[in-house]
């Protein structure tokens, strides 16, 4: 199960980071399974214009174009068949390290034109197997702004296991959910939790009642969808 960080601010008024929230879930027996940062893994990734962009002379499918990163304009050839100029899209600068191809950029000279860095498609953040052209971004991004800003994905996600282990006896309990609870096991069992070991306050969209703290009663039950009887 997922839920990201701003979701999990509107139940809980916190100041609290999103590692130190991890951390705290997977002490009181809520195991974190991954946590994805978009704007830590994305930081390195701004948003650039594409200037001019002209044919490689040497090579029919790629293109030269001219980069305004914000900083300063380089030239970056790009194979790409909707890049054109006046179009904005994410520019991944030399250094970057560029998850979707496993590699780290370094200057590269192709058919003796050099490049300086590269423009991204979904498929190289990792966002989506979208790779046939690279990402066109809003006509309104603001060049040299961060590029998990512009796409929307500057909001962690935390994945925990549905299990928890009871706090005093150390007994572990299996929890079962059904789709029309999940929300209820949130606001009953994660914000209580944070709210009771002083992470914040009770948000505005906390459920009634959000201030007690279940996870020092759960006992194992039941799964709902095959019945039996459950045990303490």
């Amino acid at each position: 199960m997922k839920f990201t960080y701003t979701w999990l601010k509107e139940h809980l008024d916190t100041k609290a980071g999103v590692e130190k929230i991890a951390d705290t879930l997977t002490r009181i027996g809520l195991e974190v399974e991954k946590v994805f940062d978009p704007k830590t893994s994305l930081a390195p990734f701004r948003v650039a214009e594409v200037v001019k962009c002209e044919k490689h002379p040497n090579a029919d499918k790629l293109s030269i174009c001219e980069v305004d990163t914000g900083s300063e304009h380089l030239q970056v050839l790009c194979g790409a068949p909707n890049a054109r100029a006046g179009m904005k899209g994410v520019f991944a600068p030399v250094g970057s390290y560029v998850p979707g191809i496993d590699l780290t950029l370094t200057k590269a000279k192709i058919r003796g034109v050099e490049s300086n860095g590269m423009l991204l498609s979904e498929r190289e953040l990792e966002i989506s197997d979208e790779h046939i052209g690279i990402i066109e971004l809003a006509a309104d991004a603001k060049v040299g702004s961060t590029a998990s800003a512009a796409l929307g994905l500057d909001d962690a996600v935390t994945t925990f296991v549905a299990r928890a282990e009871a706090v005093g006896d150390r007994r572990r309990s299996q929890i079962y959910l059904r789709a029309a609870n999940l929300l209820a096991f949130v606001q009953s069992t994660i914000v209580a939790a944070l709210l009771s070991l002083g992470l914040g306050r009770v948000g505005p969209r906390a459920a009634p009642g959000a201030a007690r703290h279940p996870a020092l009663d759960i006992r194992s039950g039941p799964s709902p969808a095959r019945g039996g009887r459950g045990t303490d």
